[in-house]
């Protein structure tokens, strides 16, 4: 967790700021909440039990859950 933590940190932070509450602001929590939910419920058991390609698939998707996420906030100003 300790080496997503700056991206999550910073689109949740960016999200809360600027966002108004809109379906698009919907869409963003989104990101965000499948961005906690690879990381926490797939990542973590995955790095535990050492399954690689769970583990390599989770990351990929919840930083790319960010970044569609941040992606969607700089394209919509």
């Amino acid at each position: 967790m300790m080496e997503t933590f700056p991206i999550f940190a910073l689109t949740a932070g960016i999200i809360a700021s600027c966002a108004p509450p809109t379906s698009t602001s919907d869409v963003l929590l989104t990101y965000v909440l499948m961005h906690v939910f690879f990381k926490t419920a797939v990542y973590i058991p995955a790095y535990v039990f050492d399954i690689d390609v769970a583990r390599t698939t989770s990351h990929a998707l919840s930083i790319g859950a960010c970044v569609s996420a941040l992606w969607n906030i700089m394209t919509r100003v």
